[in-house]
């Protein structure tokens, strides 16, 4: 079953084409990477997915409902979540009070003590239960992004869209993420991971698509693509081997 799609999404910022006619899919379970070089047009297209961003021309649809025009808030209560490249918490909100705001805006109408108890389930998911009283502001950056991460999942999505969660974390720090993610998939939902770690898209992705240019170049399973001669060229640099 197709949980996500995109048919012809094109985005256009003055003169630049920053997107152009991308069509892919992700599947009920499925964790897709999406890796490509720095302006290739990825968090475009992911903003594109999560309504912050209207497309010029193409369609999203979430499972099988189109939502292309949809406001961000709407497209989140249907069950689509999404984190940010830069983090985006309320560093004066404590860590458990910014885990809440995302369980009260999500896809079922909680009360409070409903909604504290999601944040609470969700920050031991994640790792961080121990500093759930501390504020956003006093802890590190690979806990804050563990906080992005833990927002988007109190919301209960079907779909999440990660963007480059693991970008400037340690090995060991991109380990626990790797094995959440896996986590994430096998409670039930699908994930869309924009990355650069290539040891995570190996690790964790079903299915890579690469973007260069605002185009989709290549798609396939992840040793195959990062074997490509296009991707190599454009994005890789030399072949990638698994570590």
């Amino acid at each position: 079953m197709v949980v996500l799609e995109g048919e012809g999404l094109t985005k256009v910022f003055g003169g630049l084409t920053a997107v152009s006619d991308v069509r892919f899919n992700v599947h009920a379970g499925e964790i897709v990477g999406l890796i490509g070089p720095n302006g290739a047009g990825k968090t475009t297209l992911i903003n594109m997915i999560s309504g912050l961003c209207r497309c010029d021309r193409g369609t999203v649809r979430f499972r099988g409902r189109d939502i292309t025009s949809l406001r961000p808030y709407r497209i989140a209560r249907m069950g689509l979540a999404r984190t940010f490249q830069i983090v985006r918490p309320f560093p004066r909100l404590t860590v458990r009070e910014n885990v809440l705001i995302g369980a009260l805006y999500g896809t079922r109408a909680y009360r409070t003590r409903e909604a504290l108890a999601r944040a609470t389930e969700v920050l031991e998911f994640v790792g961080l239960a121990d500093k759930m009283g501390q504020r956003v502001a006093d802890v590190t950056q690979a806990d804050q992004k563990r906080v992005e991460l833990a927002k988007a999942l109190a919301t209960e999505p079907t779909l999440l869209l990660l963007d480059e969660v693991m970008a400037g974390l340690n090995a060991k720090e991109i380990e626990d993420v790797m094995r959440i993610v896996l986590r994430i998939r096998a409670a039930g939902a699908s994930i869309l991971m924009v990355e650069h770690v290539m040891k995570a898209i190996v690790g964790v992705s079903d299915r890579v698509f690469v973007m260069h240019q605002g185009r989709k170049i290549v798609e396939g399973r992840p040793a195959e693509v990062l074997a490509d001669d296009r991707v190599i060229a454009v994005y890789l640099g030399s072949r990638f081997t698994k570590r």
